[in-house]
C-alpha cells in the first residue's frame, strides 16, 4: 500500500479551529464525512457532517459557496481530504492524523490504523473550470 499522503499543510483557519473539538459531539456508530483541504492562503479548512446521504462532492460545493458568502477563502491549492467514519475510534484517528506532526512516524500510524479499521480516505481534486471533481481512494 503507498501511504505516502500528506496531510494538508497550512494553519488551520481561525473559522475552522473549533472542528476538531466538535468530532467529539458525534455519537458512536453515526456514520459521518470529516473534510480537510489546503486553502490558497495557506490555511487549512476543516469541518465535518453526519449528513451521508447528500454526495461529498455537494458538501464541498456548499461549504465553498458558505465561505464565498462571508468574503472567505474558497479556492484549495491542491485536492481535498475526505474521510468517511462509521465509529468515534474512526473519528478519533482522523483527529489525530490532522493533529500529528507533518511526515511523523505518528501521522503515518494514526492513518495506517484508521485504513486497517475500515477507515475510507479519498483525495478529491476539483477541476479548475466548474464544480467536477475527480477522486482517488486510498486504501491498506
Amino acid at each position: 500500500m503507498n501511504t505516502n499522503v500528506s496531510r494538508p499543510l497550512g494553519s488551520l483557519a481561525e473559522e475552522s479551529r473549533g472542528y476538531l473539538a466538535s468530532l467529539a459531539d458525534i455519537d458512536d456508530k453515526t456514520p459521518c464525512y470529516i473534510f480537510s483541504c489546503d486553502l490558497i492562503d495557506n490555511t487549512v479548512d476543516g469541518w465535518a457532517t453526519v449528513d451521508m446521504k447528500t454526495p461529498w462532492q455537494i458538501h464541498i460545493n456548499n461549504r465553498a459557496q458558505e465561505r464565498r458568502a462571508c468574503g472567505l477563502t474558497v479556492d484549495a491549492s491542491n485536492r481535498y481530504f475526505v474521510f468517511r467514519c462509521r465509529n468515534k475510534f474512526q473519528i478519533y484517528l482522523v483527529a489525530q492524523f490532522l493533529q500529528a506532526p507533518l511526515g511523523s512516524e505518528f501521522e503515518n500510524q494514526c492513518l495506517m490504523e484508521f485504513l486497517n479499521v475500515g477507515g475510507h480516505l479519498m483525495l478529491a481534486f476539483r477541476h479548475h473550470h466548474g464544480n467536477t471533481f475527480t477522486a482517488r481512494n486510498i486504501r491498506n
